[in-house]
């Protein structure tokens, strides 16, 4: 009996390391500082794709600033990540949230304090936003309008909840997100070469975080989809996750003056 529970508890050991999860979660997540409160990281999910990947930035909103470029500011129908790295302060932009199909941007977006689209009543949809220089996400009937806010998005539906993911979709695409941790900080993440579904993004993060590397605790899913595109522009390294489609606004982070 004692040499049968030998061979089994084996068998499940062996079974636990196969397990594709297993493999593409384990190791620690090895962040690269970029610069004083800024740095990144690139996940691999897939252990048998090396191209499949999550690339993450670590942001401390004390020591950078959050704003939105869209296409009206810049005259132009449409935009794309790579447009809104045009000033040297500019270092990161990704796909902002929803919008229409003459390129109205949908939801709440707040920049520099100031509203430059109105906030929407849609019950799943969240708002991440930046106050006294620190960054929160909650759920959109819990938002109060206030002129210390500097930056809001409002987009959905909210993938991470105090730590825990709701039921989510099963769809696949790719997928752009922001998270905010325990002590505010921000974590922006895009995926390349790879359409998770929500319900396996929020899992990765989960996890991740859970290892002590992400740290999310509440996470934001931002458009996805054909939307998904993020460039930056570091040290005299470039960053890029391209798409075919141009988007109605980005969202950029910039040192602070």
């Amino acid at each position: 009996m004692l040499e049968a529970n030998k061979t089994r508890l084996a068998l499940l050991s062996m079974l636990y390391l196969l397990l594709p999860w297993h493999i593409a979660l384990a190791s620690n997540t090895a962040w690269e500082t970029l610069s004083p409160g800024l740095s990144t990281t690139q996940l691999h999910p897939k252990p048998n794709n090396k191209n499949a990947a999550i690339r993450a930035f670590k942001i401390d909103p004390k020591q950078y600033r959050f704003s939105i470029i869209s296409a009206k500011m810049l005259n132009q129908s449409a935009l794309y990540a790579s447009q809104g790295i045009k000033k040297s302060s500019n270092l990161i932009a990704i796909n902002g949230g929803f919008f229409s199909p003459n390129m109205s941007m949908l939801g709440l977006r707040i920049s520099n304090h100031k509203v430059i689209a109105p906030f929407r009543k849609v019950s799943w949809w969240g708002i991440f936003y930046v106050k006294n220089e620190r960054a929160k996400i909650i759920p959109s009937w819990k938002y109060k309008a206030s002129k210390k806010i500097m930056f809001a998005l409002q987009a959905g539906p909210r993938i991470l909840i105090n730590g825990k993911s709701p039921k989510l979709k099963s769809s696949e695409d790719p997928r752009s997100a922001l998270c905010v941790t325990k002590q505010g900080e921000v974590i922006l993440l895009a995926t390349a070469n790879y359409s998770p579904s929500l319900t396996n993004l929020a899992r990765i993060i989960k996890q991740r975080s859970s290892r002590g590397g992400l740290d999310c605790y509440n996470a934001l899913n931002l458009d996805g989809g054909s939307s998904t595109q993020l460039f930056a522009s570091i040290n005299k390294t470039t960053y890029s996750i391209s798409s075919l489609r141009p988007v109605s606004d980005v969202i950029i982070i910039s040192r602070r003056n």
